[in-house]
């Protein structure tokens, strides 16, 4: 009985090390050095690095349809040799799965025919051959008796396809059968992924406050290394939250946090742009802005929004600077971020004309005049408004109603 139970816990304990220490996904790793080698945001060295990178993982998991898909971004022609090469290597491979397959049907049970077909989609998936990895995950779940986790487990597979394809579609309907499935039960660890998964997908589509808020509730739980390292989910979380999280939050929740001051200082500018955007000191932040920008725009994820990206977080430093003033000086603002008088005025124009700042200029003496909303006006005319707009649409109402 003692045997059994030190078994059974050293089996907990492997499987465990397994959830918490999964390796870098290698689709996502071939995904992302397939993204840089065509940026326009990096050196032309930093490109060929990253196409030797991606050249390199094509080899070492041979995978024939992502190379295929590569050679179309770099629009050059496929080597002949290496897909003869990388497809014999596909075929003799999904012959030995589909042996130990037929092999489980016949001698085996359920759970070994389950872990076959679950090895076939995996191996399809990490080829890039998205159609057929799909089908066999689909089938995989409604033909075996599969567990909650393993089905978890699997939308986490078709969640990382997605991120690889830029599917943004299939990212979203995983997420959404995943929750589904955590309404019935499963294990912290898997919900704890999930939220950074589902961090990632409101990145994409630039919900920033959102995405930042969830990666918040992760942050001291992260086990997600087969998405990113730990010290890329921070960049994240900075880079997110400086957006679109209040100052309080940001210095209290994410900047005192322990788990960021282990590790911040490890991105290049990262403390910088953070720490000296919460101590109001802008010339620093203006300076780090620029060499972080750099870093958004050479990110898979986040590089489609670099210009609104960079739009609002100037946004957030203005305001953050005129908030304590009624009127200050465009040369005194000017000196405090380090840029000139004309391409401040240019700035803070483009912003109040767009409504982003409450505030106008004041040229004759050469000045910002801040003009803050009264809150509770505000609240009193929306009311109004409302209130109109429902009782036209009473009076509507009445002209087709028959009493």
């Amino acid at each position: 009985y003692q045997r059994r139970v030190r078994e059974s816990i050293n089996s907990a304990m492997a499987f465990k090390v397994d959830i918490d220490e999964l390796p870098k996904s290698c689709i996502l790793a071939f995904a992302e050095d397939l993204f840089v080698s065509a940026c326009d945001g990096v050196t032309e060295e930093q490109r060929q690095q990253a196409k030797t990178r991606a050249l390199a993982s094509v080899e070492e998991h041979n995978m024939s349809h992502f190379y295929k898909l590569a050679c179309e971004q770099w629009e050059q022609p496929e080597d002949a040799q290496l897909v003869a090469k990388l497809e014999a290597s596909n075929k003799e491979e999904m012959q030995q799965i589909e042996a130990k397959i037929a092999d489980a049907t016949e001698n085996l049970g359920d759970v070994e025919i389950r872990e076959g077909r679950l090895a076939k989609a995996h191996f399809l998936a990490r080829i890039g051959d998205k159609d057929g990895a799909l089908r066999v995950y689909d089938e995989t779940l409604e033909q075996d008796k599969t567990s909650l986790p393993q089905k978890l487990d699997v939308q986490f597979c078709k969640m990382r396809l997605g991120l690889a394809l830029q599917d943004n579609e299939l990212l979203k309907n995983s997420i959404i059968t995943a929750k589904e499935m955590l309404e019935q039960g499963g294990d912290w660890e898997r919900r704890n992924r999930l939220k950074v998964y589902e961090a990632m997908h409101l990145a994409i589509n630039r919900e920033f406050k959102a995405a930042a808020e969830m990666l918040l509730t992760a942050l001291a739980t992260f086990t997600c290394t087969e998405l990113f390292e730990y010290e890329t989910f921070i960049f994240y979380t900075i880079i997110l939250g400086m957006v679109s999280l209040d100052r309080e939050t940001l210095g209290t929740k994410i900047l005192k946090a322990p788990e960021v001051l282990a590790v911040y200082d490890k991105k290049p500018f990262l403390k910088e742009i953070a720490s000296s955007l919460y101590d109001c000191n802008y010339r620093s932040f203006f300076e780090s802005l620029v060499e972080v920008a750099g870093q958004i725009k050479a990110d898979m994820y986040l590089s489609r929004h670099y210009r609104y990206y960079i739009r609002e977080i100037r946004v957030v430093a203005y305001t953050q600077f005129l908030e304590p003033y009624m009127s200050v000086t465009l040369e005194s603002m000017a000196t405090e971020f380090g840029i000139s008088v004309k391409f401040l005025d240019q700035e803070i124009s483009h912003y109040i004309s767009a409504g982003r700042l409450n505030a106008k200029i004041n040229k004759v003496d050469g000045a910002i005049e801040t003009n803050r909303p009264d809150e509770k006006n505000a609240h009193y005319q929306k009311a109004i408004k409302t209130g109109d707009q429902l009782l036209n649409s009473i009076q509507k109402l009445a002209r087709v109603i028959d009493y």
